[in-house]
């Protein structure tokens, strides 16, 4: 038997208590309601207008109350003063609810006010309010009545009576007599309200400071409640802006309204007008935020430590079958084996009335080809009960329809927690729901089974991308480049930082790439590695025997390092010679025992040789055996002059040779490249020349040798220029003649050999 049904077995023996409760003003008698049990439920505090009572399981109401099951505070000592509640006015009203024991139970709770003070509380209009299901919690659940309360036109000014009942799995009568919970009496003084007239003060609205589920409503009120009668109210909304356009809110008469159903946030306004003379004013106004659609992508993990108030849901998006009969939360642990697995917050299912019960995650993205693994903790009671099975469902929608059930115990049976788990696949990727199911038969004893640490994984044992890595080949030479190609994944992250699918590297020495490959729909990874073989290279170099030669010349060319070479002209032995005409550069390949290569350049500077020439100042090159000819060395820097007979070095140098001789002058440039060419000179016995000497023209010079005076002779009748020179070339005369015949006199000159040019024509003359 559990604790629950030994309370109430003792509490059944104390049988039932009729009381009654007297209205002081009009000496009503009003139907006895009371708890026949002192145990369990019990209201904590009421609070309306300037009402807030607080009681608790050692303290009751005045005469006629009992402990723990009637409260009358309509004569307590000391008093409860009844709060004024003006008709047409809205006002806040709360209730508490708690256990007067270890355990925390569920149900519901009514208020009533005897609006026409005629001693029943059935007439119409005089049920306030009438809870829906609620499990309250040891301390005490607050629970407000949403929209609060209105006191209607028709109410009868002055003390009237207000019960409140509340009472363990069902819904109480004003008369009903419940076994477990409590009723408490109160007067309130219904106030008739002063007309209103002219205009209503400055009012503004409230509204909930938390933002609302997509599709519910939100209570409305104003700030300041007026005390005067005569006032109208006209709700009006507006998704634009706080100042309008405005829009009426059908039925939203009230100082207290709720809003129609939301699905976008929307600003609030109410025109409040004194219906004496129909002035009126607009509230300024206020938002409602409404909350926006939910969706998660995996990992995803729900512990429900954010849902900040029993019977809240983690988020809008998350849906609940039947919520809070069935489908329960709890920020606290509570009795029968309800604790939370990890943090303070948890969900629950309740057994009765029998019935499949579900939470509905909201949407998550979840990827086609991925195996994803789900988990759900779940706690039943510790005696045992095998009436709760336990499901798990993946589905499009927040239903069963189109979903597959993927884990289940049954019976769940477990005293501490237990894991529901299983691996999944989706065929399509979208939008996906998660349903945990409490499936009870209704039947006793296992009231709960409690649930906790929601959480959809992508197990990577699972789900590992098969990634590979081919190369265009394993073995190179150094600093050969060689591409490797990743397959298998995604996105990849190499050894060397690239992130691309296929890199191209130049490794030095034998290097292992590794890359990393990530699947991008499970993220999940593999590493694969691919080892480059390196061999070495040859370290090859090439000289020059002679970096700079003279045209012509030759030079060594001569490579080290490898084992075998082939040069840019195709010679392939490791030393060549060359003979480039002008600047030159080798490159030799060099390759060693692996068949790397490496390659060197040698280059060559090639300077040009000098262009030499002769100058001399014998311009007929024909010399007496005793003449001194003076010879010039050009296009070079340093000469070298010789003939069979002599070896002279310099330029200028002076010759005298006794018979015709050919010199051969060799001339060095700056650079030390060496050129040559040759000189003739005739030499002729002047006495050889007899008397007359002429020309290839037909000029004639007589007689010759001479003492000094000769004539010359010219077929022409032109001008004729005649100069006189001696062997020095300095100009001893100069004349023109149209004369046949010239005679010139050398007489005052010494005896020599001395040069007559006529006008192109040169002839060696000889003075004795």
């Amino acid at each position: 038997m559990t604790m629950k049904n030994k309370y109430k077995l003792t509490s059944l023996l104390a049988g039932a208590l009729s009381l009654f409760s007297l209205n002081m003003s009009a000496q009503l008698v009003y139907c006895s309601a009371a708890a026949s049990s002192t145990f369990d439920d019990e209201i904590f505090n009421v609070t309306v207008g300037t009402l807030n009572n607080t009681s608790s399981c050692a303290t009751t109401g005045g005469p006629g109350s009992i402990l723990n099951r009637y409260s009358n505070y309509t004569n307590a000592t000391p008093a409860v003063a009844a709060p004024v509640l003006v008709v047409g006015q809205n006002y806040p009203m709360s209730v508490t609810v708690g256990q007067c024991n270890g355990y925390a139970y569920g149900g519901y709770w009514v208020v009533w006010i005897d609006y026409n003070q005629n001693g029943v509380f059935t007439d119409p209009g005089e049920t306030v309010y009438t809870s829906g299901y609620n499990t309250w919690a040891v301390a005490g659940t607050l629970m407000a009545i949403p929209g609060g309360i209105t006191i209607p036109l028709t109410a009868t000014p002055g003390i009237t009576r207000m019960r409140i009942s509340a009472q363990e799995g069902g819904i109480p009568g004003p008369c009903s007599n419940p076994t477990w919970g409590e009723v408490e009496d109160y007067n309130v003084n219904i106030g008739s309200g002063t007309p209103c007239s002219g205009t209503p003060a400055a009012n503004s609205v409230v509204t909930t400071t938390a933002s609302i589920c997509p599709n519910t409503t939100a209570p409305l009120s104003l700030s300041t409640s007026y005390t005067l009668g005569g006032i109208t109210y006209q709700w009006q909304s507006s998704t634009v802006s706080p100042v309008g356009p405005w829009t009426p809110v059908a039925g939203a008469t009230l100082a207290t309204v709720t809003s129609p159903s939301l699905t976008l946030p929307t600003y609030f306004s109410a025109i409040i007008t004194c219906t004496n003379g129909n002035g009126s004013i607009t509230a300024t106004s206020a938002s409602v935020s409404v909350q926006p659609t939910t969706t998660n992508t995996v990992p995803y993990f729900e512990g429900f430590e954010g849902i900040g108030q029993t019977n809240k849901l983690p988020n809008c998006s998350w849906q609940a079958s039947n919520l809070p009969q069935t489908c329960q939360t709890y920020t606290s642990a509570q009795n029968q084996t309800r604790f939370p697995r990890t943090g303070t917050s948890f969900g629950a299912f309740y057994y009765s009335p029998a019935n499949n019960n579900y939470f509905f995650s909201n949407g998550i993205l979840l990827e086609a080809g991925v195996t994803y693994s789900a988990s759900v903790w779940y706690v039943t009671e510790y005696y045992g009960y095998t009436n709760w099975t336990a499901r798990m469902w993946i589905g499009p929608n927040q239903s069963t329809v189109n979903a597959n059930m993927i884990a289940q115990d049954a019976p769940a049976v477990s005293p501490s927690y237990k894991s529901l788990s299983n691996t999944f696949t989706v065929a399509t990727t979208g939008i996906y729901y998660v349903g945990i199911n409490g499936q009870s038969t209704g039947a006793c004893c296992g009231y709960y089974m409690s649930f906790d640490d929601l959480a959809i994984t992508v197990p990577c044992n699972l789900n590992t991308p098969q990634v590979a890595v081919t190369a265009n080949s394993q073995t190179i030479c150094a600093g050969q480049s060689v591409n490797l190609t990743a397959t298998g994944a995604d996105t990849y992250v190499w050894s060397n930082g690239a992130t691309s699918n296929a890199i191209s590297v130049s490794p030095m020495v034998s290097t292992s790439y590794n890359v990393v490959g990530t699947n991008a729909a499970s993220g999940c990874t593999a590493a694969v590695s691919q080892m480059i073989n390196v061999n070495p290279s040859p370290f090859v170099s090439a000289v020059a025997s002679q970096p700079t030669i003279c045209a012509g010349e030759t030079t060594i060319l001569t490579a080290f390092g490898a084992n075998t070479y082939v040069w840019s002209n195709n010679a392939n032995t490791a030393i060549i010679s060359v003979s480039p005409s002008a600047n030159a550069s080798y490159t030799v390949i060099g390759a060693n025992s692996f068949g790397c290569t490496s390659n060197a350049v040698v280059s060559v500077v090639v300077n040009p040789l000098p262009n030499v020439g002769v100058t001399s100042t014998n311009a007929n090159n024909l010399a007496c055996p005793e003449d001194v000819t003076e010879l010039t060395g050009t296009g070079a820097v340093s000469y070298q002059w010789n003939s069979q007979s002599s070896f002279l070095i310099g330029s200028p140098v002076y010759i005298s040779p006794d018979a015709s001789t050919t010199y051969t002058v060799v001339g060095t440039d700056a650079n030390g490249c060496k050129n040559s060419t040759t000189y003739q000179l005739n030499v002729t016995e002047c006495v050889g020349l007899k008397d007359v000497s002429m020309t290839a023209s037909g000029i004639k010079l007589y007689p010759n040798p001479n003492n000094g005076e000769f004539v010359i002779e010219v077929n022409n009748k032109a001008a004729n220029t005649v100069v006189v020179t001696d062997i020095t070339g300095r100009e001893l005369l100069n004349t023109t003649s149209q004369n046949e015949k010239t005679t010139i006199n050398l007489s005052n000159y010494s005896s020599g050999v001395y040069y007559v040019k006529i006008n192109t024509e040169v002839i060696k003359v000889v003075k004795q």
